[in-house]
């Protein structure tokens, strides 16, 4: 039955999508954040400046 729709599929089909969407951007975010945690360890000379 190609023909027949499944409202039910197709919602779970939106789910899944939005999912990994959600997916994507979280681990993008988190990468982002560890990258530039990291930056600023590994340059404490102007962190001291910042806060001096």
């Amino acid at each position: 039955m190609p023909g027949n729709i499944d409202p039910e599929n197709l919602l779970q089909k939106k789910y899944r999508i939005l999912t990994f969407f959600f997916f994507v951007i979280y681990s993008t975010f988190s990468f982002l954040s560890i990258y530039l945690y990291s930056f600023k360890t590994f340059r404490p000379d102007s962190l001291l400046r910042t806060y001096s």
